[in-house]
């Protein structure tokens, strides 16, 4: 993953999937407005500790079985290919997420950061969605003649989570305002229509540099 190219056109992609809303964007948000900026900071470390896990088990599985087989390699990107594919449907045909500005119940137990860390990593650790984001985003970047297939694998999820801090924290800190902006239905529908197209281009791409011409 030496080339500029290959590097724009993955920072790319996957930060079309970090800024787009989801269950670790709500967690944290309700967190955040609800127990204040130390509860919304350890929902953050929990996302990023979940990540960090998603990164190590891609490298561990995807290394085996990209340096076996450039054909496994070839299946694996046509499979992600086709998930991107459906996430870029799914992106054109979502509704409005709703993120609530509850507040915390007279005598609800209040949620401390300990608490709210390990909330963010169940969160992350086990949505399928995550885990099969990683086995549908990376292989499409893998370049085994560029270099060790680890390193690149490592590189790109320390990127994935990089990306992820740089939005999630201004979001803890910024909680009531982001939530007022994604409410808004038009907001919400742009980041989806967006997201579909790019997801689906970038499908078609995949296919075609990693299935079609081999």
């Amino acid at each position: 993953m030496t080339e500029p190219a290959t590097v724009i056109a993955y920072l790319l992609t996957a930060g079309v999937i970090v800024v787009s809303p989801g269950p670790d964007t709500n967690l944290i948000v309700r967190h955040s407005l609800t127990n204040g900026l130390p509860a919304g900071l350890g929902t953050v470390s929990g996302t990023t500790l979940g990540l960090a896990g998603h990164t190590l088990a891609t490298v561990l599985g995807l290394s085996l079985v990209t340096t076996a087989s450039k054909t496994a390699l070839a299946t694996i990107a046509a499979i992600g290919a086709a998930y991107l594919a459906y996430l870029g449907w799914q992106a054109f045909r979502a509704g409005v997420i709703a993120f609530s500005a509850e507040t915390v119940p007279e005598g609800a137990r209040h949620v401390s950061p300990g608490r709210a860390l390990r909330d963010g990593l169940i969160s992350n650790l086990f949505n399928p969605k995550v885990v099969l984001l990683f086995l549908s985003l990376m292989p499409q970047f893998v370049r085994p003649e560029s270099g060790s297939v680890p390193g690149q694998l490592g590189i790109m999820g320390a990127l994935l989570i990089a990306m992820s801090l740089a939005r999630q924290i201004p979001l803890a800190l910024a909680a009531e305002g982001v939530r007022r902006w994604l409410t808004r239905p038009s907001v919400q529908h742009a980041i989806n229509w967006v997201t579909g197209a790019i997801l689906l281009g970038v499908a078609a791409l995949m296919l075609l540099e990693h299935v079609f011409q081999n």
